[in-house]
């Protein structure tokens, strides 16, 4: 049997964590532990921050003269007003709410 304990890629056999890093621990099965490892970061609320993003991008809170050319009022107002094929009628965008 090879060991594989000291591979650079970091497969190890099990016995330590492959590469000499971490604080990974082999099982004997040729599976690494990582369970043990400490966060440095906290997690953010990312609920919260997919609704702040889709807030801003609807600007629902917001009178239709008040909201900033971003989201979806940037969207309409680069899209309108636009004509039909003979440019005898057009179709302007006016608000959302």
């Amino acid at each position: 049997m090879t060991d594989h304990r000291n591979v650079p890629n970091g497969h190890g056999n099990g016995n330590g964590n492959g590469n000499g890093k971490g604080n990974g621990k082999g099982n004997g099965n040729g599976r690494m532990d990582f369970s043990t490892i400490e966060t440095t970061l906290a997690i953010p609320n990312l609920i919260g921050v997919q609704r702040r993003s889709y807030d801003r991008f609807l600007q629902m809170n917001l009178l239709a003269d008040e909201r900033e050319n971003h989201g979806l009022q940037a969207v309409f107002t680069g899209i309108f007003p636009f004509w039909d094929f003979r440019e005898t009628c057009s179709l302007d965008f006016v608000s959302y709410s």
